[in-house]
């Protein structure tokens, strides 16, 4: 790497533009080298340890590391990976331990940093949690169904429902993507959502649809099957129908419909990326759960399943 800073920021950002999983417009790519900065590993030499705060992103650039996890898996990362996004997301101390096996060029990028400018860029925000959703939803196709599988949670009962905005703010509260949210954008949400009541064996949606809105389960159940694979789930009550499909693609490759009287809150994805604009930390939120489903799912899958280069959440 050049020890020219004008040429050193350049070369930052032609490798952030061909390694970050979402490719970023000139503008961000701009932004974030800024603020990257060189580590240069000698053999041996730790860049961090598991049990670690996650406050910082890694780069491979050139040279190799071995990842030795607390579970005691071992892997190594070749030059293209990012390490520490998920850790970092969820948040939660770091899990492994990265060692380099020869000298190792790393570029660094504090976390607060990078979400700085996603906050400055949200379009490119938006653009990342897809591309964290598509990630899951990648690893879940290759997953045994059973791991991938979404019990219903909570009471199935209807009967008699009714839910003003206060309920509605509550159910949200309640739901993965939004646990972290302020209480001011969930407000927000509940106000622009629709309640919505399904027969039983009533559809909800069908493959092939346009995919406009979330649909979270209110009361009852709603089962969703995939078209071309044996993935399907039933979702209860502070459950997304289909969970992180809603966000991973533009069209629905599940069928739902409702196995019992039900009723769902309808958020259209318009209104909630409008208001995730406004409040940034209704993003961190659905980062953090997107983060969480895909640990999580890496977790439950054999250790055959890492993929070095593909540290992206």
């Amino acid at each position: 790497m050049s020890s020219d800073p004008g040429k050193q920021r350049v070369e930052h950002e032609l490798f952030l533009r061909a390694f970050l999983s979402t490719k970023p417009p000139d503008r961000v790519a701009t932004q974030l080298s800024l603020v990257t900065r060189d580590t240069h590993l000698d053999r041996g030499e730790v860049l961090f340890e598991a049990g670690q705060a996650p406050e910082r992103l890694h780069f491979v650039a050139a040279g190799r590391m071995r990842l030795d996890g607390l579970d005691g898996v071992t892997s190594v990362v070749d030059p293209g990976s990012l390490l520490g996004m998920l850790d970092a997301s969820i948040p939660r101390p770091r899990t492994r331990t990265a060692t380099a096996l020869e000298p190792t060029h790393v570029l660094t990028l504090d976390f607060v940093d990078y979400l700085d400018t996603l906050e400055d860029n949200f379009g490119f925000a938006v653009d990342t949690l897809r591309s964290g959703a598509q990630s899951y939803c990648s690893l879940a196709e290759r997953a045994d169904p059973e791991s991938v599988r979404h019990p219903p949670v909570g009471s199935s009962q209807t009967g008699a429902f009714e839910m003003d905005a206060v309920e509605r703010v509550l159910m949200l509260q309640h739901t993965g993507l939004f646990r972290g949210a302020p209480a001011q954008a969930l407000v927000q949400l509940a106000h622009a959502a629709e309640v919505r009541r399904w027969g039983a064996k009533e559809p909800v949606f069908s493959s092939g649809e346009p995919i406009t809105s979330a649909s979270i389960v209110a009361r009852g159940c709603i089962a969703a099957h995939h078209s071309n694979s044996d993935r399907a789930g039933r979702f209860g009550p502070h459950q997304i129908v289909t969970d992180l499909a809603v966000l991973a693609t533009e069209v629905h490759e599940f069928s739902a419909y409702a196995q019992e009287a039900s009723v769902t809150i309808e958020i259209e994805l318009e209104d909630l990326f409008d208001v995730a604009e406004d409040h940034f930390e209704l993003w961190r939120s659905m980062l953090s759960y997107v983060a969480s489903q895909r640990a999580h799912l890496s977790e439950v899958m054999s250790a055959g399943e890492f993929e070095p280069g593909r540290l992206t959440l």
